[in-house]
């Protein structure tokens, strides 16, 4: 990525720097391109405002960065890759249809004694995918966590080479 832009930049107003000036201009004269440095502040806006997670950059690659978007970040896929038992699924699918989730609600959802519920929504708190509401006892809520950028993410799609330094 040129100097002196970064990943967080990117999500902000900021200075266009293309990599090849020529072939930008070619293509802002085709209408390709809208406006100089505003792609992917908008492209970030459209997906905080459909409820999405922010775009995610790499760099850890020299030459390449990487990009990926999230669709949902409670997919069955990502759930399955931090582990999630079936009970847990079960409950996070709940806790989004319904908007939150209590004690006795996963244990009427899963069937699980209330010390295995209590046990695990505390691992789902502790992963981060649900939240508690600021009661304790038997009032306690759990609601999902709403997705933070650079939270989700990994094997984006290679966007292509940095500028050379």
């Amino acid at each position: 990525m040129p100097f002196p832009l970064t990943p967080t930049a990117l999500l902000h107003e900021h200075a266009s720097i293309p990599r090849n000036r020529k072939v930008a201009e070619a293509f802002f004269y085709v209408k390709l391109i809208e406006q100089w440095g505003s792609g992917t502040t908008r492209m970030a806006d459209e997906l905080r405002e459909a409820g999405l997670p922010e775009p995610e950059f790499d760099e850890s690659t020299p030459s390449l960065f990487r990009l990926a978007l999230r669709q949902d970040p409670f997919s069955e896929e990502r759930l399955q890759e931090l582990g999630l038992n079936e009970r847990q699924k079960r409950a996070v699918a709940y806790a989004r249809e319904h908007g939150k989730i209590t004690n006795t609600e996963y244990q009427r959802v899963t069937g699980v004694s209330k010390r295995t519920a209590t046990r695990e929504l505390a691992t789902l708190t502790e992963l981060g995918i649900l939240v508690p509401s600021g009661t304790k006892g038997r009032s306690a809520a759990y609601s999902l966590k709403e997705p933070q950028k650079g939270q989700w993410g990994h094997n984006g799609a290679i966007m292509g080479p940095t500028a050379p330094s």
